[in-house]
């Protein structure tokens, strides 16, 4: 029996974590569930779907502000404390696992231990930048409310945001690099009622939204690509050129160099052979105007 019992010790012991995970995070991924796209499939080793990471990582953390923002309408906070925002990201990426969502780190941008973070709270975001301004914000996002919204609508409502988020920025004391998705947050929040509203206001203002995502290095993308089989004949074409290229350049240039040089010093010899043939003819001139030829059979007297 002694067996069984450490096995089952050992078995609660390592799925314990799990458990946990799945227990601390309190979002919703439900309400608007995560479309993944072609690039988000790590399908082949040494494959390049690296190259579409923005596009994948940016729709992931769209459906998770999604969630944030049913979240912050009942708790009032934007940013998840470390560890749930750490085990909201596990999550997350166990409902997908085919994805490479792993090398997104949605946590940095979620969590509110991010340093140069910005203010954590609905009601301080609508108090730096003024209840009245908010308020007349807030105003703006009923035009997204329908699933197809207007481009007036969508206008106004970029206009809005950018001077709100400037007031917000002159405003926040800690110079936050992510107010842009506290503002965010915080409008997607204010009628979640109407999930067109959420769906259209994140829509509407998400290339407002500057990530740094994470960026392979450029020789390891290299280095993927001339490894992988199906490589396309273009790309390496492409490559070789780019090797090639500078190699041609330096030798035709050295080549039109000494051409310049062979045509300078042949253009010398014979600009120097016309002047010693004008000198050698002047000269023969010369002495025949001074010593005229004599007719045949006259006798010059002594």
């Amino acid at each position: 029996m002694a067996p069984h019992f450490v096995f089952l010790f050992f078995f609660l012991f390592l799925c314990s974590p799990h458990k946990i995970n799945s227990c601390t995070c309190t979002l919703d991924f439900g309400q608007f569930p995560y479309e993944a796209h072609s690039e988000c499939f790590d399908i082949t080793a040494g494959s390049f779907q690296f190259i579409g990471m923005d596009s994948c990582c940016s729709s992931a953390l769209q459906s998770v502000l999604k969630a944030i923002a049913l979240k912050s309408n009942r708790s009032r906070s934007i940013f998840l404390e470390s560890a749930e925002a750490q085990n909201c990201s596990s999550t997350f990426q166990n409902y997908h696992p085919k994805t490479h969502l792993a090398k997104c780190n949605l946590q940095d941008f979620i969590s509110s231990s991010t340093p140069n973070l910005c203010s954590n709270n609905i009601d301080s975001i609508r108090y730096l930048i003024g209840n009245e301004r908010f308020n007349a914000f807030q105003s703006n996002c009923k035009g997204l409310s329908f699933i197809n919204y207007t481009d007036d609508a969508c206008y106004n409502f970029v206009q809005a945001y950018r001077q709100s988020l400037q007031v917000l920025k002159n405003s926040d004391s800690s110079n936050g690099e992510r107010c842009p998705e506290a503002l965010l947050v915080s409008l997607a929040s204010s009628d979640v009622n109407s999930p067109n509203r959420v769906q259209g206001t994140l829509s509407c203002l998400w290339n407002e939204i500057k990530l740094p995502w994470p960026k392979q290095k450029h020789n390891k993308v290299v280095g993927n690509l001339l490894g992988s089989k199906k490589v396309p004949a273009t790309v390496i074409v492409a490559v070789t050129l780019v090797i090639l290229v500078p190699v041609l350049y330096k030798l035709t240039k050295k080549h039109l160099q000494y051409a310049s040089e062979k045509d300078i010093e042949n253009l010398s010899v014979i600009a120097l052979r016309k002047e010693l043939e004008e000198e050698s003819k002047s000269a023969f001139n010369s002495h025949k105007m001074k010593y005229p030829k004599q007719p045949m059979g006259l006798i010059i007297p002594t």
